[in-house]
């Protein structure tokens, strides 16, 4: 490309470019001189692209090429070179830059992965500190962790990109321009493997408790003033985390969405768990406790799972025993909300009818969607008056209502995940792809 004059191979220079290839191709092969002065004049790029001149830009047309030599005769040539396959190059590295005006900061974030979404970028704004940790593919992620220069409003707003570019506004608490960004804090800029950042945990506040069977709680949580963004993926997890005798124990929950929009105090930033409490367990008991005001320490989201893994073509089946109900739960409203339906089957797995979670949710969900939705309940204790399944999971229960064409998620004891897996395959032959486990 041309800038000023001067020409530039800028080819060794695409992976560094802070907008990624996608802006950098805009000027290429043309005078991208006024395209560049129009982002960023001030950048001293004469020193950044001092190794890639070619060149003055001339007027004319272009010198008249040699003719390459003709190739030897084919009885001369030798047989060719065996091509080894290419080596996988690795994703290029996040970076990051800011523009300001006076009454606005904007971070931008060019990850230069493609399918993020804003689940993917947690944010928690103190106002003077910022931390914004993007999620990558391949279990990476990117943060950003600042002391920022100037103090700035509590609220953020949050736009991401098809091409993987986060913009992150910050509105300032003071109409004036910084003389920086910030200061680096812990890990600011680092990107790798998700287990390998120290876990970051918040204090959400109990908003309200209600009884969903005997033993199943129903927990809706809001997150604290600091926390502007925070989106929980669908089929992902958090840690809970509590102490117990100086020791710290974690038990791993899936938030569940509102079936049928009928719980009043939900909003877009509230978390909402179905909580089993068992008498004899480590952290139930004290959740099962819990009361309005009182305070749930709770880690980033964790997985893997992606609703791209569910095929456009295929019927779903879900198997969910007991509290597994709670990553499936999701998976149907994520499901409700495609353009093309598939038909989906829900199939639950409990001790008794009492044990039931949320069987009227779905009851009623089933009813407003009965075109493409279909529940069925096993139980292995019925009352006189069950007129449902009764067992456990089966080849007879396989057989009855899941075909060799469908994609199946299950989630339960590892038990029933691995009997569940195993007929799955022997019985259906239904190949690894097609079947998802939700584990914790």
């Amino acid at each position: 490309m041309a800038l000023n004059g001067a020409v530039y191979n800028v080819t060794q220079y695409m992976d560094f470019h802070p907008g990624g290839w996608e802006e950098l191709v805009k000027g290429v092969g043309r005078d991208a001189t006024d395209m560049f002065n129009e982002v960023h004049k001030w950048v001293n790029y004469q020193g950044l692209l001092e190794a890639c001149l070619v060149g003055k830009l001339v007027d004319g047309p272009a010198e008249t090429m040699m003719s390459p030599p003709k190739p030897p005769p084919p009885s001369s040539m030798k047989p060719p070179t065996p091509v080894l396959p290419p080596i996988p190059a690795k994703p290029p590295t996040p970076t990051m830059d800011h523009f300001q005006t006076d009454t606005k900061i904007t971070i931008n974030i060019y990850t230069k992965r493609k399918g993020l979404s804003k689940e993917s970028v947690i944010i928690d704004n103190e106002e003077t500190k910022l931390r914004a940790l993007v999620y990558l593919d391949n279990n990476e992620v990117f943060l950003v962790h600042l002391d920022l220069c100037e103090k700035v409003a509590p609220s953020c707003v949050v736009r991401v990109g098809q091409s993987g570019k986060v913009e992150i506004d910050l509105k300032k608490s003071s109409k004036q321009r910084w003389r920086s960004l910030g200061n680096p804090l812990e890990k600011h800029l680092w990107c790798g493997q998700r287990k390998d950042l120290p876990a970051n945990y918040r204090q959400w506040t109990v908003k309200e408790v209600s009884c969903v069977t005997h033993n199943t709680k129903l927990l809706l949580l809001s997150p604290p003033p600091t926390t502007c963004q925070l989106s929980v993926p669908v089929g992902h997890h958090v840690n809970i985390r509590t102490v117990i005798e100086d020791t710290e124990v974690l038990r791993p929950y899936t938030p569940v969405t509102d079936l049928n929009n009928i719980i009043s105090g939900q909003d877009d930033t509230s978390l909402l768990f179905l909580i089993k409490i068992y008498p004899d367990g480590a952290v139930t008991p004290g959740l099962g406790r819990l009361t309005p005001g009182d305070l749930v320490t709770i880690s980033d989201h964790l997985g893997s799972f992606s609703m791209t893994q569910i095929p456009e073509d295929r019927a779903v089946t879900l198997l969910a025993a007991g509290t597994g109900i709670t990553p499936m739960v999701a998976i149907m409203t994520s499901l409700q909300a495609r353009k093309q339906r598939p038909q989906l089957r829900l199939v639950t797995f409990d001790r008794t009818p009492e044990d039931i979670i949320w069987k009227d949710q779905l009851s009623v969900f089933q009813y407003k969607n009965s075109d493409w939705v279909s529940v069925t309940h096993v139980v292995t204790a019925p009352s006189e008056s069950w007129d449902g399944e009764t067992g456990r999971i089966s080849e007879d229960i396989v057989k009855k209502y899941i075909d060799n064409k469908t994609w199946v998620g299950l989630c339960g004891p590892p038990g029933f995940n691995r009997e569940a897996v195993r007929l799955l395959r022997d019985v259906r032959q239904l190949e690894t792809e097609h079947i998802h486990v939700f584990e914790g």
